[in-house]
């Protein structure tokens, strides 16, 4: 079977969020009496979701009371310190322009997914979109990749997954998806990811090579 199905991962992907998501971690911080984090420290917890970040950067006591707070916070944020990866508008305008499906997976929640999406008016290219709201298990389950599967009827050696970070590798690996890795800080996480797996560093890159 051909492909015919993308499915791209948001932050870290699409998107290079860290500099907001640092600026209202560190927001947090100063209100609590903490010294700011920089991204060295950080980087390692930015992407492994709400829940671990306020615990890995903030505190371990009253995570859910925090993550409310970090999300009102994120909700109210300009994004203006936040771009799209070079040539990635361009990379979804070359997938679309094949005729290819294209969704979206990302654990954030439905809200701040749309104000993202819109901000960088790449909500139009998708399908099919998939949050941290939309399923019961988020990534590392497979769950949500499993959904969009079912949405467009396709089989999984139809379909790839664009991802950053080790979450997307297992997800994609327990449903069998082939795995396609934005490496754009140069072997980030790659002693775990092996099998079903291409890499790229760059959006030009891929659009030198196609798919």
């Amino acid at each position: 079977m051909g492909l015919k199905l993308v499915i791209f991962d948001l932050d870290g992907t699409l998107v290079n969020s860290d500099p907001t998501v640092l600026s209202i971690i560190n927001n947090i911080r100063k209100k609590r009496g903490l010294k700011p984090v920089d991204y060295i420290q950080a980087k390692n917890s930015l992407a492994k979701g709400g829940e671990a970040l306020i615990k890995d950067l903030i505190t371990i006591k009253d995570i859910p009371k925090v993550l409310k707070e970090f999300r009102k916070d994120y909700l109210g944020a300009s994004l203006m310190t936040e771009k799209l990866f070079p040539k990635a508008k361009e990379y979804l305008d070359y997938l679309k322009s094949k005729r290819y499906f294209l969704a979206l997976l990302t654990n954030k929640p439905k809200i701040l997914t749309k104000k993202v999406l819109a901000h960088h008016d790449i909500d139009k290219y998708f399908d099919f979109i998939v949050t941290g709201c939309d399923v019961d298990k988020k990534k590392p389950d497979p769950e949500g990749l499993e959904k969009i599967l079912k949405f467009f009827n396709l089989k999984n050696t139809e379909t790839i997954y664009v991802g950053d970070n080790i979450i997307d590798y297992q997800a994609s690996a327990k449903v069998g998806i082939n795995f396609l890795f934005h490496d754009y800080e140069n072997g980030k996480l790659l002693d775990d990811i092996k099998d079903n797996c291409s890499k790229f560093k760059s959006y030009e890159d891929l659009l030198r090579v196609k798919l």
